[in-house]
């Protein structure tokens, strides 16, 4: 797979084929294709419940800034890191518009 581009409008969500849970406000996913478990620190958890519906990149950071002292460019940055990371796993879909 090759890095996806994750822009302000892309659509995020879950990706139909990962199971979820919470232990200790901390996220466990696993891929049931893949077979893969992944755990998320307090943050990553809070991003990944943001995305349990599919929500645009631009909301979640919106969402992220409302919480934590940290400038736009700088969590905008983790933020997409971390996303495509989780694209490349197969753990969330990120839908870009196309044809505009």
């Amino acid at each position: 797979m090759t890095d996806l581009q994750i822009t302000d409008t892309s659509l995020l969500s879950w990706a139909n084929d990962v199971i979820a849970t919470e232990v200790d406000g901390e996220a466990i996913i696993m891929t049931i294709e893949r077979g893969h478990c992944f755990g998320f620190d307090a943050i990553g958890t809070q991003i990944w419940k943001l995305l349990e519906q599919p929500v645009r990149f631009d909301d979640v950071c919106s969402k992220l800034l409302a919480e934590y002292a940290i400038d736009r460019d700088t969590l905008m940055e983790d933020v997409a890191r971390l996303l495509s990371e989780l694209a490349r796993e197969r753990l969330i879909v990120v839908e870009n518009e196309t044809g505009r």
